[in-house]
């Protein structure tokens, strides 16, 4: 990654970003994998059963991906959908709506409950924490729901609206926090862990709203960023930043600790890399169906639209997406039949990729 100035090197995040440049990579001494059940909560089991098979990879001894079927539909392989009736696969860029907004509540819930996440979630208190959601897609992980789920525990919660604006510099652009930060009923004097809830691709976001807080006088402990869809550039960036802080960092990510492309960091495909992905089994597959295609396309496209936006927006975002990358969608659409094919004949994995919005459906 090249820095196009010397104002660039002056500000916090280039530095950051040009440091995680160096140290992406992801040695095997720095993972770590865990296999467990979560018993559901009440208003779960009804769908999902008593107990929730997880599967779970450690980074750097800060980042958690968690593998579930509600995981796996937001930012990995996929998930099987009932379509008129009919199971159909669906890549996660394809699976819109309320569907995926009920799926990434659960999938919240479960990350709540990961090694990586449990302890710091269940002691959260509102004498101590406080969560972050941005505007737009932060929202939408209801993550002050599930430390409730988790713990009885309602923590102050506040929404921000971050920015990106144009800039001449190796990204493109800078963040903005935009109309200031209101921290009604934070404990900022104990702020122990501070939630940061909102997609991650540069990290850029969420930097930029530290250093406001900073300004504010409120330095917290610990940041915890609850990235659905998060980048290993983007967390690396995060972290690196908030050690140079003196700030403990944590995060949890669904499914696979996506990549991103460069010059802009911003487009984020699935991983190329196994130690970027919580369930190897299901990253074997899709990609023995989609080839070298699963790391071309970003995993959601359109983020926002893919969970609040008309169908129609989001898949006409996909198509553009697409077309640039000599790509279409009924090429895509082809394979994801494919995947059918292959997950009918594997009754141990299309179990793994049915969420909660199909087991609803089911009933």
């Amino acid at each position: 990654m090249l820095l196009d100035n010397k104002k660039d090197q002056e500000l916090d995040f280039f530095k950051a970003a040009l440091k995680a440049d160096k140290e992406i990579e992801i040695r095997d001494g720095e993972v770590e994998r865990f296999e467990y059940s979560l018993k559901s909560p009440t208003i779960y089991r009804e769908i999902l059963g008593d107990l929730i098979d997880i599967l779970e990879v450690k980074i750097r001894d800060e980042i958690g991906v968690i593998s579930s079927p509600e995981a796996e539909s937001i930012a990995g392989a996929g998930c099987v959908e009932l379509v008129k009736g009919k199971e159909v696969f669906k890549l996660p860029r394809n699976h819109f709506g309320v569907k995926a907004q009920m799926d990434m509540e659960v999938a919240m819930w479960q990350l709540a409950q990961s090694q990586t996440l449990k302890k710091i979630v269940m002691e959260s208190k509102v004498e101590n924490s406080g969560i972050v959601y941005f505007a737009r897609e932060g929202g939408i992980t209801q993550w002050q729901k599930a430390v409730y789920l988790s713990s009885g525990v309602s923590l102050p919660t506040t929404l921000v609206c971050i920015h990106h604006t144009k800039a001449e510099n190796s990204f493109s652009r800078i963040a903005e926090v935009v109309n200031g930060v209101n921290l009604e009923g934070f404990p900022l004097d104990n702020l122990e862990n501070l939630y940061l809830c909102d997609p991650v691709a540069s990290g850029m976001q969420q930097v930029a709203m530290i250093e406001k807080l900073l300004t504010m006088g409120a330095k917290p402990r610990r940041v915890i960023v609850i990235a659905p869809m998060g980048t290993n550039f983007g967390l690396k960036t995060v972290s690196i930043f908030c050690k140079s802080k003196g700030i403990e960092f944590k995060a949890g990510v669904c499914a696979s600790l996506l990549d991103n492309v460069l010059p802009l960091r911003y487009f984020s495909p699935y991983s190329r890399d196994d130690k970027q992905c919580a369930d190897l089994e299901i990253k074997r597959a899709v990609a023995e169906v989609f080839g070298e295609n699963l790391h071309k396309f970003c995993i959601r496209c359109n983020w926002t639209g893919s969970f609040w936006a008309s169908e129609e927006l989001a898949l006409n975002d996909s198509d553009k997406e697409l077309k640039d990358l000599d790509l279409c969608r009924k090429e895509l659409e082809e394979k994801e039949e494919e995947f059918m094919g292959y997950l009918v004949k594997k009754e141990g994995i299309k179990d793994k990729l049915l969420p909660y919005s199909t087991r609803a459906e089911m009933l």
